[in-house]
């Protein structure tokens, strides 16, 4: 965990491998909303657009940034009672 503008925030990274549900479970002790987010990256753009023209073979994907992807990000929040 890090220390972010006085809250504490953390990230945690999962891969899938075998395409199973996954299940998480935090605790926390804090009478103020939680917000999380879950992010979701998926590397099948092309099978999504019919018309989608992939790039040639001699032609590398930007490194280290997420490209061909759909991000799907949502909030959720929590308060503890």
């Amino acid at each position: 965990m890090t220390q972010s503008r006085s809250r504490q925030s953390s990230i945690l990274y999962y891969v899938a491998t075998d395409q199973q549900p996954v299940q998480i479970e935090i605790q926390y002790q804090s009478e103020q909303p939680n917000t999380f987010r879950i992010i979701e990256t998926s590397y099948d753009l092309p099978q999504h657009l019919p018309n989608f023209i992939a790039r040639p073979e001699y032609i590398m994907p930007t490194p280290f940034k997420v490209t061909d992807a759909i991000i799907i990000s949502q909030p959720i929040s929590h308060t503890n009672r």
